[in-house]
């Protein structure tokens, strides 16, 4: 009788065993479809979004020293447009990530006279552009009268807002499109560092 119930519950073991090798492998599955979808996320997330923090005002007053901002990966070059705001390596240092603002595009004729920028012979309104220094006729000064130039295609023509506070196009030329990495989207933080406070109503605004 004993031998019996032993031979019993053998047989039980060996039934039941294949069900908990099927719940094992469900298990299994779950486990690496939620692992491969957070390291998609991740992956994902890292290409497409990146965080940046502003040490510098040549943006000003757009962006200023202390925000923190959100851009997106710039996948089409052809959603690129006058008066965005990216992000790239300086040309001639690849190592520093600089930020700048689209003004002429490809085939376009730029010209600077005193301080004022026009395309194509037109005068461009910039609202957000900054200036803190009267014009010069000096021709030295590149900064207050630049061109004509004929913006090549494939480069765009890029300027910082703090017009007289900026490294920008005027000095190293037309900044080639596939060199753009990102396009700024939105504020996510701000900190003064000369008041030593947060910045509340610049937190979640779209520069402009």
């Amino acid at each position: 009788m004993t031998k019996h119930l032993k031979s019993d519950r053998k047989e039980y073991r060996t039934q039941t065993q294949p069900r908990k090798t099927w719940r094992s492998y469900l298990a299994n599955c779950a486990l690496a479809t939620i692992v491969t979808g957070l390291g998609l996320i991740f992956v994902f997330g890292f290409l497409l979004i990146k965080a940046y923090k502003i040490p510098t005002d040549s943006m000003k007053p757009s962006i200023l020293i202390g925000d923190h901002i959100i851009a997106l990966k710039l996948w089409d070059d052809q959603k690129l447009r006058r008066g965005d705001i990216i992000i790239f390596p300086l040309p001639t240092d690849k190592k520093k990530s600089f930020i700048k603002r689209v003004i002429g595009l490809p085939g376009e004729k730029l010209e600077i006279r005193q301080q004022q920028v026009y395309i194509n012979d037109r005068h461009l309104n910039e609202p957000y552009a900054l200036h803190t220094i009267p014009p010069t006729t000096k021709s030295a000064l590149s900064r207050d009268n630049f061109g004509p130039l004929a913006i090549p295609n494939g480069y765009v023509f890029v300027l910082g807002d703090n017009r007289e506070n900026s490294f920008d196009s005027r000095m190293f030329g037309p900044l080639e499109i596939r060199e753009i990495e990102r396009k700024v989207k939105i504020i996510y933080w701000s900190w003064s560092h000369e008041d030593e406070a947060v910045r509340w109503k610049r937190i979640g605004t779209i520069p402009e």
